[in-house]
Order: structure tokens, then sequence, then C-alpha cells
């Protein structure tokens, strides 16, 4: 079973590269002919590495929609409306607890966009990008007990934009019998969207530099394009939304509770626990004093969070795009300036005067 399997990975291999080389022509939609072309420019190591994930993303662009899912998927398009030129990336790290009441507010007159566990804060932001993938990281109990905890703060989400990060699945076909959807479904959601994503795994041995010359190459990474799927996901959720935010034309993006220290979250506070006492389940497992995030790969050296700084970097230089860290507390703290809040802003005005 495992040599069958081999082989029709292999045959699976070599026709994407005949498929890639016709990527040139007008045989495919742009989605699928972005990615192609990327492909295509891919050294034949780091070919043999991608071909899962362009397979996986090619499968997502071509996504089947049936039943329920038919009433309300829509395209990304219509869920990521750009209605300022800040972006504030809302993340789980334990600096959250530091951003003040007046903070929110000021991050209110902006795009926000949360993601994985946000939905536990108080605050609700335009976008909330949904994790509904297969139960393997933590258990079916885990998974279940996000999708019960979710469906009690739905009704506080009516005027968000849902986002379900396609990457997330194994196989683009099966998203819509995920579990955690069919109850996503029920929750009186009148909208999702599911945003197909090229993952790029570890072990690419091309330099950051090169393999984002390359996606920007195939306009895959580009500034004010609007959504180009499947969005790469540079290592991380972090890197996925920088890049779509960047696709978006966004000129600034803040990212807040973007910590990368450790396994602590915002939500480990007793009010939190006393809101969902679900969340004590979560300290059953183990956590890390070094999050998994900053630990380098043995390939390149470099960690999910290299790959985030680095992405960063390369579009402020192409694109003037501007990216900030919300919190001295974040690890990233001396990789990004960090944003100052308008409440700051006019406490040092007072100060000077």
């Amino acid at each position: 079973m495992y040599r069958l399997s081999k082989i029709w990975n292999f045959l699976i291999y070599l026709f994407l590269i005949f498929l890639s080389g016709l990527a040139k022509f007008d045989f495919f939609d742009s989605d699928a002919r972005r990615l192609l072309i990327f492909f295509r420019s891919l050294s034949k190591e780091d070919r043999q590495v991608f071909f899962v994930h362009v397979t996986r993303a090619l499968k997502q662009i071509r996504l089947k929609k049936a039943g329920i899912a038919r009433a309300i998927i829509k395209s990304p398009e219509e869920s990521l409306e750009r209605r300022s030129s800040r972006l504030f990336i809302l993340g789980s790290g334990p600096s959250i607890n530091s951003l003040s009441e007046s903070d929110f507010e000021h991050i209110a007159k902006s795009d926000s966009w949360g993601f994985n566990t946000w939905f536990v804060h108080d605050f609700v932001p335009r976008v909330y990008f949904a994790q509904l993938g297969k139960k393997t990281v933590r258990g079916a109990a885990v998974m279940d007990l996000l999708d019960d905890m979710f469906l009690r703060i739905a009704h506080k989400y009516k005027e968000t934009k849902f986002v379900v990060k396609g990457g997330d699945f194994q196989h683009g076909y099966d998203i819509f019998q995920i579990d955690g959807f069919k109850k996503f479904a029920k929750s009186g959601i009148k909208s999702v969207s599911v945003l197909p994503v090229l993952l790029v795994p570890g072990g690419v041995q091309r330099e950051p530099v090169a393999l984002f010359n390359d996606l920007r190459e195939a306009r895959l990474l580009s500034h004010g394009s609007g959504v180009c799927p499947p969005v790469p996901q540079i290592r991380n959720s972090i890197g996925l939304l920088i890049v779509l935010a960047v696709q978006m034309g966004y000129e600034e993006i803040v990212l807040c509770g973007v910590d990368g220290k450790n396994d602590d979250h915002f939500y480990d506070r007793e009010k939190y626990l006393k809101a969902f006492p679900e969340l004590v389940e979560f300290q059953k497992y183990p956590t890390h004093e070094v999050h998994p995030h900053s630990v380098p790969n043995k390939v390149t050296g470099l960690s999910s969070l290299d790959y985030v700084v680095q992405v960063a970097h390369y579009c402020e230089k192409s694109f003037g795009v501007r990216v900030k860290i919300a919190s001295d507390e974040s690890s990233l703290s001396d990789k990004f300036p960090r944003y100052v809040f308008a409440d700051e802003e006019h406490s040092a005005s007072q100060s000077l005067n």
C-alpha cells in the first residue's frame, strides 16, 4: 500500500510539471495559472517539497459547493472589503491584555481581523478567520469545545464577515463534511467565504527573498491587486494574513497579540475562564516555554516567525507597506516599530505642552 502511494504521488508530481509547462498559455483560469507559474519557477528540490501543497491548493480553487454550503458560501472578495488604509491583526498572545478600552475604540475606527480563538474576547472584529480543520492537533474533544464556545457568542458576530482558511484542510472537497463547519453553518451565520491557501512548508531550500520574488513574479504576492488566490501562507497564520493584507492594498498593518514567546494566551485570565469554563480543558495539554513558531527549521535555520519578519520587510521594501507591533511585550518588538495609539499621542503632546 505504501509503495502504491509513493507511485501515485510521483505520477501527480509529473503531471504537475506537465501542467506547469502549459501555464503560459490560456488553458487555465487565472487562479490556477498563477499557482502553476509559481510551481514552474521552483528548483527540482523545492518542487518536491511543494507539490503536495500545490495539489491541495488546486483542489481548494475548484471547491465544490452543495446543499447548505451552496446557500451561504460567498466569494472571498465579498467578505474582504477594505474600508481603511490601516489594518489591525488580532492574535491570542497575552500582550492583548495590556491594551486599554480606548485602544480598542481606536482599533474599531480601522479594519480589524481576528483569527483562531479570538472570539472569546469582547472586541468583535470586522472579519473573523475561522479554523475548522481536521481534529488532529489537540484531539476531537478540543475541536468540539471550540465549536461549542463559538456557537454561544455567534449572535455578537452578525455584522462580522467570516472567512474559513482553506489551508487548514487536508482535502478541499471535504470542507463541508467537517463537523465544525456543519455546526458553524447552523449558528445563523448567513455569509461565509473559503479562502484558498497555498501552504509554504518547512524544508524549502530557496532563500526567502528569492522565494518571495517567485511569488511576486507569479502575482501571488502583490499590493492592491485584491484577493489573488491561492494566498500564500508564509509558514503560519500571521504570514498568511500579512500577505493577504498586502494583496488587499493596506498601507499599514499592526500586529496585536502576536507575541511568539511561549504558549500563554490572553484568555488564560480568570475573567475568560469564568465566561468560558471549557478553556480549562486547554490547560491539560503540555505547553512550551519557547513558542513553536520561534524554533528554527533544521534545513533553513529559520523559524516561522523569522519568515514572518522577512516577508514583512520584503513587503515594506517592495510595496511601501509598513508593519508595526502593538506591544513591547512581543518577541517581535525589536523587529518592527511600535504602533502608537491615539491616546498615547495625546498624552505625549500634553506632556510637551
